[in-house]
């Protein structure tokens, strides 16, 4: 399936087939692509901060087997 878009004269189009006729995405559409944008966003954001978390596990285990003294 074929599927465009691009923002012409300032408002976004779509077209689905290469040389079909652009339309104007509707409000409707926009609002659902703004909300799987937000929804997506915070689940990064969730996932980014687990990482660090997992990151920040990690480091604290290398610090302990550098400071325990069967390392020294």
């Amino acid at each position: 399936m074929y599927y465009e878009e691009r923002v012409i004269d300032g408002k976004l189009m779509y077209r689905t087939h290469p040389r079909g006729d652009w339309s104007e995405v509707s409000y409707e559409d926009l609002l659902t692509k703004y909300n799987q944008g937000k929804e997506q966003l915070s689940l990064q954001k969730f996932k980014i901060n687990e990482l660090k978390q997992n990151l920040q596990e990690i480091q604290q285990r290398v610090d302990d087997c550098i400071n325990d003294k069967i390392f020294q």
